[in-house]
C-alpha cells in the first residue's frame, strides 16, 4: 500500500532535515574562519541594542547582515541562559561586552547551532516550493544535490552572511516561479508572491547582493507577458504585491528601519555599490602564485566547488536541453504543461531554464564587483542543482527513485570525504587539489588550526611567540602569543596560502624561509594550507628608497645574545649586484667600537640571495638596544639581552605561574654561609615584582637560613625570555648540626597587606655539614 502523497513529503522532510542537521553539528567546533568574530561581536552589538531599545543600535553592519545577527542573537541568548549564574551580568550587558578581535569557542558553538537548525530547516522549506513545480524524483536528487554541495555545506556550519542569503534566495526564486505558474493557469498566484516577496526581502537583510532578485523577477514577469499579453493587468499587479511584501520585510525585521526606514534602505543600497567597487576593502591582495581571473572568475571558481556529481549533472541537462528533450516532462502539472505547450516556446517558459539562467546572470552580475570571494557565488548553487538532477534523471525512464538514491549516497560519500574541512573541497574533476592552488585563492582561516594545535603540543608552548596572520582563526587552537609574521622576537613563523598566494610579505621572504625548511606542514584534503618556520621572522627594512638596501633582515635568536656569537641575515633582492662585499654596522650603548661585518651576497636558492653576517659578543656587555646599518643608513634594531644560563650553573625548569622559570642554579657553601647564584627568565612574562626567598631546611622541614630580597631589577622589566642573574648569601647560625640540608627558591608578592606564595622548588636537596 502506498504512502498518501502528504505523509510520503512529510516524511522525506523529515529525512532531509535530519541528515542537513547531522552533516552540520558534527565536530562544529574543528576550526575557526576569519571572519566569525566579527559576527559575534556584532550579534553581541545588535542583541544589546534591542534589549536597550536602541533600534538604530541594531545598524551594525549596512551588508547588512540582519538575518545573521538575529540567528547571532538567540545563540547569545541559548549561551546566556544555559551559563546565566557564571557569566553573573544582565544580558545587555554581557552581550555588549564582546571583543572585536577574539573569539570564544563555546560561545561560537551555540551562534554555529543556530546557523545549522536555520539552514536545516531551509532545506526543508526548499523542498516543499520545489514540490510545488516539478516530480519528486526531480525535486528528491535536486534537495540532496544542494544539501550535500561541499561549498553550500561548509558556509551552512559557521555564522556568516552567506547561507542564510542563499537559502533565502532561493526561496523566493522558487516562490515567485510557483506563482507564475499559478498565474499561468488563472489559480491564485497572490499569495506566492507575497511569500517570494518575504522570503526576497529578507534576503536582502541577508546580503545586499539579494537585489539581484529584482530586475530578475522583472525579467521574468516581462518575458512572460511577451508570451501572454493578457496578463499585463495581473503582474504589474503581482510585481507591486511582490515588491511591497520585500520592503516590508525589510523594514519589520530591521528595528533600524522602524524610525529611518528610507534612509536605512538607501544606506544599504549606496553601500553595495560601495562595496562592489572595493571602496570599503583596500586590502584586496594582489595575485602573486596564482592568474589575476577577471571576468572569469566566477566561473572558474563556482566550477572548483561545483560537485562533480553536479558538474556532470548539468552536462546531461546541457545536452539534453540543446536538442529540446525532456524540458516539458519536468513539470509535475499536466494543467500548466498543456497551457504553456502552444505558446511560441515551451522551452522559455520552464522554470528550469530559469534557474539555470538565473545562475548565469547572478555570476555575471557579481564579476562587476572589486571584491570576490567564492562564496559570493553561492546563491546560484541550489538552482544548479535542481537543473543537474533533472539532467541525470533525462538518461533513465525506470527505476528513478533507485536513481536518485544511488546518486545521492555516492554525494553523500564524496562530501564526508572533506569532513570536517568542506572548505577544503575542490572538484576533483578539474584536478581537485592538485590544479587548485595553483588557479584559485585558498584559505578563509581552515587549517590554522592544525597549525596551532601541533605548536600547543610543544613544550613551554605558552611562553612562545608566533608570527602569522588570521590571528582570531589561530588563537582558539595555541597557548602563545601570536603577532605580525614580519614582527621582531618571533620563536616560530607560519604562512597561510592566501597570503603566500598573494606574495605576503615578499615573494623573496617566502623564497627564502622556504630554503630553510618547514618545521610543519598542515595539509587537507591534499592542499598545502600553513607552513611552520623556526624564528624569528624577516623584518621588513622600512621605508627604503634606494634599491642598494636589503628588503629584510632577520637575526638568527629573538635577540642579540649577550656573551654569545650573533648571525645576523641580509635578504636582498633579486637583481642587486653581488660582486662587492656588503658591510653590516652594529653600534649601540656599551660597544667600545661599532661592530662590523663584511661579506658577499650568495644564492642560497632560486631567488634567494642572501649575505649572512657574523658578530662575537662580549659577555661583559650590558643590556641594551643595538643599531643594525648599511653604509650610515639604519635599516633595523636589535636588542642586547641575556639568553642562556652561564655554563658554571647546574640548568633548571621550574616554572612560576607561567610567569617566570628558575633556569639555573650554582650553590657553594662554607661553614659560615651558603653562597647561591640563581638565573631567572622571563616565561614568558612576569606581572609582578616579585620577591625571591631562598631558605636552607634541615631534615625536619625547618627554616635554619634564609633571605628575602627583591632582585636588583623588577621582574616586571624583563623582557620575554631574557635571563637575569641574582646573588644571595644565606648567613649559618654557628653550632650548625652536622646533617643534610636542602636548598629552596620561591617567589611571592604582596597584595595589599596579604602575602601571596605564588610556589617554591628546591634548588639543591642535599647540603652535607659535617
Amino acid at each position: 500500500m502506498k504512502l498518501k502523497p502528504l505523509l510520503l513529503n512529510l516524511l522525506i522532510a523529515l529525512l532531509l532535515f535530519s541528515l542537513a542537521f547531522w552533516l552540520r553539528v558534527t565536530d562544529l567546533t574543528h576550526f575557526v574562519t576569519a571572519d566569525e568574530h566579527n559576527w559575534v561581536y556584532r550579534s553581541g552589538l545588535f542583541l544589546g541594542a534591542l534589549l536597550q531599545g536602541d533600534w538604530a543600535g541594531t545598524s551594525v553592519w549596512l551588508t547588512p547582515g540582519v538575518t545573521t545577527t538575529w540567528l547571532g542573537s538567540l545563540g547569545l541568548s541559548a549561551y546566556y541562559q544555559t551559563y546565566q549564574t557564571i557569566i553573573n551580568q544582565p544580558l545587555a550587558e554581557w552581550a555588549l561586552s564582546f571583543p572585536r578581535n577574539r573569539i570564544d569557542l563555546d560561545v561560537l558553538l551555540y551562534l554555529r547551532w543556530t546557523m545549522a537548525l536555520f539552514t536545516s530547516a531551509m532545506t526543508v522549506v526548499v523542498y516543499g516550493l520545489a514540490r510545488k513545480l516539478w516530480s519528486l524524483p526531480i525535486v528528491l536528487l535536486g534537495t540532496l544535490f544542494a544539501l550535500l554541495s561541499p561549498h553550500l555545506l561548509a558556509v551552512s556550519r559557521i555564522i556568516g552572511h552567506d547561507a542564510p542569503v542563499t537559502f533565502f534566495s532561493i526561496s523566493a526564486l522558487l516562490a515567485f516561479l510557483v506563482a507564475k505558474r499559478e498565474l499561468a493557469t488563472n489559480s491564485k498566484y497572490k499569495f506566492w508572491l507575497l511569500l517570494s516577496g518575504v522570503f526576497a526581502g529578507l534576503a536582502v537583510l541577508s546580503k545586499a547582493t539579494a537585489l539581484f532578485l529584482l530586475p530578475f523577477v522583472a525579467l521574468i514577469a516581462l518575458v512572460d507577458v511577451w508570451q501572454n499579453r493578457n496578463r499585463l493587468k495581473s503582474w504589474l499587479i503581482g510585481l507591486t504585491i511582490w515588491g511591497a511584501a520585500l520592503w516590508l520585510t525589510f523594514i519589520l525585521a530591521w528595528p533600524a528601519a522602524w524610525m529611518e526606514p528610507l534612509r536605512q534602505t538607501w544606506a544599504v543600497i549606496s553601500n553595495a555599490f560601495l562595496s562592489s567597487a572595493g571602496i570599503e576593502d583596500p586590502d584586496i591582495q594582489p595575485f602573486w602564485s596564482i592568474p589575476d581571473l577577471g571576468a572569469f572568475y566566477y566561473l572558474v571558481n563556482g566550477a572548483f566547488k561545483l560537485s562533480p556529481l553536479v558538474m556532470v549533472g548539468l552536462g546531461l541537462a546541457a545536452v539534453k536541453g540543446t536538442r529540446g528533450q525532456g524540458v516539458e516532462h519536468a513539470t509535475r502539472n499536466t494543467q500548466y504543461a498543456s497551457a504553456v505547450s502552444g505558446q511560441r516556446s515551451a522551452v522559455i517558459v520552464n522554470e528550469l531554464l530559469w534557474l539555470l539562467l538565473y545562475a548565469l546572470l547572478f555570476g555575471v552580475f557579481m564579476t562587476f564587483g572589486v571584491k570576490k570571494s567564492p562564496r559570493y557565488i553561492l546563491p546560484a548553487f541550489p538552482a544548479l542543482a535542481f537543473v543537474a538532477a533533472w539532467g541525470w534523471l533525462t538518461i533513465v525512464h525506470r527505476y528513478r527513485i533507485a536513481v536518485v538514491l544511488g546518486v545521492s549516497a555516492a554525494a553523500l560519500l564524496l562530501t564526508l570525504n572533506y569532513a570536517p574541512y568542506y572548505l577544503a573541497y575542490f572538484n576533483p574533476l578539474l584536478g581537485g587539489a592538485y590544479t587548485a592552488p595553483k588557479i584559485v585563492r585558498i584559505g578563509w582561516g581552515e587549517g590554522l588550526d592544525e597549525a596551532g594545535r601541533w605548536l600547543t603540543q610543544k613544550p613551554d608552548s605558552f611562553a612562545d611567540r608566533l608570527g602569522a596572520r588570521y590571528t582570531v582563526a589561530i588563537a582558539p587552537f595555541y597557548r602563545g602569543e601570536i603577532a605580525s609574521p614580519v614582527r621582531d622576537e618571533l620563536d616560530y613563523v607560519a604562512f597561510y596560502i592566501k597570503q603566500t598566494q598573494s606574495g605576503y610579505p615578499a615573494p623573496e621572504i617566502l623564497a627564502y624561509f622556504e630554503h630553510q625548511g618547514a618545521l610543519h606542514r598542515v595539509k587537507l584534503n591534499g592542499v598545502e594550507y600553513a607552513q611552520i618556520y623556526n624564528g624569528p621572522a624577516m623584518q621588513l627594512v622600512k621605508g627604503v628608497a634606494s634599491p642598494d638596501l636589503p628588503i629584510a633582515f632577520r637575526p638568527h635568536t629573538i635577540y642579540a645574545p649577550i656573551g654569545e656569537p650573533l648571525t645576523v641575515d641580509l635578504l636582498w633582492r633579486t637583481d642587486i649586484a653581488t660582486d662587492a662585499p656588503v658591510t653590516l654596522n652594529l653600534s649601540g650603548e656599551g660597544l667600545a667600537a661599532s661592530l662590523d661585518s663584511s661579506v658577499n651576497i650568495q644564492t642560497l636558492a632560486e631567488g634567494v640571495l642572501v649575505s649572512q653576517h657574523h658578530f662575537s659578543l662580549s659577555s661583559d656587555l650590558p643590556r641594551s638596544d643595538f643599531a643594525l646599518s648599511l653604509d650610515g643608513e639604519p635599516i633595523g634594531q636589535l636588542k642586547a639581552r641575556l639568553m642562556t644560563v652561564p655554563p658554571s650553573m647546574t640548568p633548571a625548569s621550574h616554572v612560576f605561574a607561567n610567569q617566570v622559570k628558575l633556569a639555573g642554579w650554582e650553590v657553594n657553601a662554607t661553614e659560615e654561609s651558603i653562597s647561591v647564584n640563581l638565573a631567572w627568565q622571563a616565561f614568558p612574562k612576569a606581572s609582578n615584582d616579585y620577591t625571591v626567598f631562598v631558605q636552607a631546611l634541615n631534615q625536619n622541614g625547618d627554616r635554619v637560613a634564609g633571605v628575602d630580597a627583591l632582585p636588583p631589577r623588577g621582574f616586571t622589566t624583563l623582557d620575554r625570555k631574557e635571563v637575569m642573574l641574582t646573588h644571595y648569601t644565606l648567613p649559618l647560625p654557628a653550632n650548625l648540626p652536622a646533617g643534610e640540608y636542602t636548598l629552596l627558591a620561591g617567589l611571592y608578592y604582596f597584595a595589599g597587606d596579604e602575602l601571596v606564595n605564588i610556589g617554591q622548588t628546591t634548588v639543591k636537596k642535599s647540603i652535607n655539614f659535617k
